[in-house]
């Protein structure tokens, strides 16, 4: 099974990503499952979450996964911040299904 997320940022009058501390990204994504040696498309999910800060998502190194059943699988994100002297770390959970 692979995942890919594809985020989408808001933009000003102008064109321009706002760029805020405050704000998210939106995440979408396609799960792939190889069958026979081809890649197929297992689900597409749009809007699953808003992650990040300054209008970016946390970046994506190494995504956990568990497989709940055989058409459920859940996807793990690690996210943190920090401001003014204060940390947080944040694990999104992202369940995904067939349709």
């Amino acid at each position: 099974m692979r995942v890919i997320f594809i985020k989408t940022q808001p933009l000003d009058e102008a064109g321009d990503i706002v760029l805020c501390h405050v704000c998210e990204a939106a995440i979408a994504a396609v799960t792939y499952k190889k069958i026979n040696n081809d890649w197929q498309i297992v689900s597409k999910q749009q809007k699953i979450g808003d992650v990040g800060t300054w209008g970016a998502p946390p970046e994506i190194k190494q995504v956990n996964t568990l497989q709940l059943t055989l058409d459920k699988f859940v996807f793990l994100i690690d996210d943190g911040d920090s401001a003014m002297g204060e940390s947080i770390i944040r694990e999104h959970i992202y369940v995904f299904f067939k349709k």
